[in-house]
């Protein structure tokens, strides 16, 4: 629990719901003031009911079925993003999210670098154990 971003009324700012084994995030749309949320660990595809967290800054969804990133209306000031260990083969949508600073691939089946050049705020990237052969496009 915390105070919302204008101090207006308290509310839950972070959720845990890691290893759970959801298949889906429907509801989460009520806690709209969440900032930090972690769906790690569970057997998700998709993370549309996440476009309903306006203030949101920190998402872990590593260890899931995601084949897509950023398949939801990211808020501006998402900040950090693990989509380690999914089934994502592209890096798309990472410029919905202009303000991104950390982006975690790793241990997915992506095979180019593409779709980051316009995230001035990125600082890390990081694509450990994915089919990529050769850099470029940073």
């Amino acid at each position: 629990m915390g105070k919302t971003f204008n101090n207006a009324r308290h509310a839950y700012l972070s959720l845990s719901i890691a290893e759970q084994g959801l298949q889906t995030l429907k509801g989460i749309e009520k806690y709209k003031y969440l900032q930090n949320v972690d769906v790690s660990g569970n057997r998700l595809t998709t993370l549309k009911h996440l476009s309903a967290l306006k203030h949101l800054i920190k998402l872990n969804a590593s260890n899931n079925q995601i084949t897509h990133m950023l398949d939801f209306d990211p808020p501006a000031n998402l900040e950090w993003v693990d989509y380690s260990v999914n089934k994502i083969s592209k890096i798309e949508h990472a410029e919905k999210s202009p303000y991104l600073k950390y982006l975690y691939l790793d241990h997915n089946t992506i095979s180019k670098i593409e779709g980051v050049r316009t995230n001035q705020s990125l600082r890390v990237l990081s694509l450990n154990a994915n089919q990529i052969e050769k850099i470029e496009n940073i």
